[in-house]
């Protein structure tokens, strides 16, 4: 049996008021040379024209799409998209990211035979004007210092294991959000190919979210739209939350 009826992936693509990037995505998944595929996309409460921009993508049988009324945050949509999965291999495609022809078929081949591999992650092209030696374009064939994994890198085996959700806490980081709780699910591997671009834009979630990126607690809300109490971590040992600052001002208040 060769690699192509092996493994099938279910790419999740996770978005939120991104139609002006939605379609190159989507576009880079169906020009993959690799074609065992589904797509899920989530539209986690767009109020833009996201849903224009990707009607013509719904009569492919292979688009699955879930609309929610409203913004549910990052790891419950994700966790969606995981519950609906068919295959057992599971990819992210973010509406702002893009895969380069040959990225499934890179992630496929590191899968293949490897049954010790629980997660496979690319090299990531991306664009980086932190640096005092800026240039248009950096690549990193593995992780990129002082970050994280990047969804659009990464795939990995079907599991029980979800992301982490705004009900519990908000984060920018995404090892506390997933690759943590899956670190013990087996070994992570990666391809040595650079096969994806990670897209820098002001409405990025780690810059909404992150104090050091001009984000924080204020600017979630704002730009997600939400109406409950937030608990977010906005350092190792630092959280801010806002149930139970209301909890304590209510008891503290004493009517005249």
């Amino acid at each position: 049996m060769n690699m192509e009826t092996r493994i099938s992936f279910s790419v999740i693509m996770p978005t939120f008021n991104q139609s002006w990037f939605i379609r190159r995505a989507i576009d880079s998944l169906f020009k993959q040379t690799y074609t065992n595929w589904e797509l899920i996309i989530v539209n986690d409460g767009s109020t833009d024209e996201t849903e224009t921009f990707i009607t013509d993508y719904m009569n492919d049988r292979r688009v699955r799409y879930i609309r929610n009324a409203y913004n549910t945050g990052l790891g419950h949509a994700l966790n969606q998209g995981l519950d609906v999965a068919r295959y057992d291999h599971i990819a992210y495609l973010p509406s702002d990211d893009f895969y380069f022809d040959n990225h499934l078929e890179s992630l496929s081949r590191a899968f293949s035979g490897n049954d010790e591999l629980f997660l496979v992650y690319s090299g990531v092209r991306y664009e980086s004007r932190d640096s005092l030696f800026y240039s248009p374009d950096v690549e990193s064939k593995g992780l990129r210092r002082g970050n994280c994994l990047q969804l659009v890198q990464t795939a990995h085996r079907k599991t029980a294991h979800r992301w982490l959700t705004r009900d519990e806490y908000v984060t920018e980081d995404l090892y506390q959000m997933f690759w943590g709780r899956v670190s013990g699910e087996g070994a992570f591997g990666r391809t040595d190919e650079i096969t994806c671009f990670w897209t820098q834009h002001p409405h990025q979630r780690h810059k909404i979210t992150g104090e050091r990126y001009g984000g924080g607690l204020n600017k979630y809300r704002l730009y997600y739209k939400v109406k409950n109490p937030i608990r977010m971590k906005v350092s190792k040992q630092k959280f801010i939350d806002e149930g139970s600052f209301y909890s304590r001002y209510r008891k503290e208040c004493v009517l005249c």
